[in-house]
């Protein structure tokens, strides 16, 4: 529920076009499938869990990511590693995600209207853009994420005792 899949599938909804593949297992899984089968959403595949290379590749083969959460995460992994891998990735303005994300890419939480609409957005834009803006994500997290500024910023820690 926290994570917001109920929102995405009522975006998906709206946009039958448009291939959605979410990736991920909890509780609420079972629900979820039997809302895609029972509309017969065939834009929707629930591909459950993924990890390390596989998550990797998934990733990789997508045009963009979703993260439409409604709890005030900090830092989701799903984000950090979307901009990591420099994909484009349109996510709820709520905790920690607002902070990490540019503005271009944040959507109310909660609302599946908005979430539809910057999904498609951001699917029919230009490749170049997005090209464009993945990478200058992708920067980003470098500059943020990266081993040297890690370094630094443990030893100012360490340095701080």
């Amino acid at each position: 529920v926290e994570k917001g899949v109920n929102f995405l599938l009522l975006a998906a909804d709206k946009l039958p076009d448009i291939q959605f593949k979410i990736v991920g297992d909890g509780p609420q899984r079972i629900h979820l499938e039997k809302i895609v089968a029972d509309k017969k959403m065939k834009n929707v595949e629930i591909a459950g869990e993924k990890h390390g290379q596989e998550l990797a590749n998934f990733m990789a083969g997508a045009r963009l990511l979703t993260a439409p959460s409604v709890w005030h995460e900090n830092a989701p992994m799903s984000v950090v590693e979307a901009k990591a891998h420099g994909k484009v990735i349109v996510a709820s303005s709520t905790g920690g995600i607002s902070e990490i994300l540019p503005a271009d890419l944040l959507i109310p939480p909660a609302d599946p209207s908005a979430l539809a609409k910057k999904i498609k957005e951001w699917f029919y834009a230009n490749p170049s853009k997005i090209q464009e803006f993945g990478i200058n994500l992708q920067t980003e997290s470098q500059l943020e994420n990266g081993a040297d500024n890690y370094l630094k910023k443990l030893l100012e820690i360490y340095c701080a005792l």
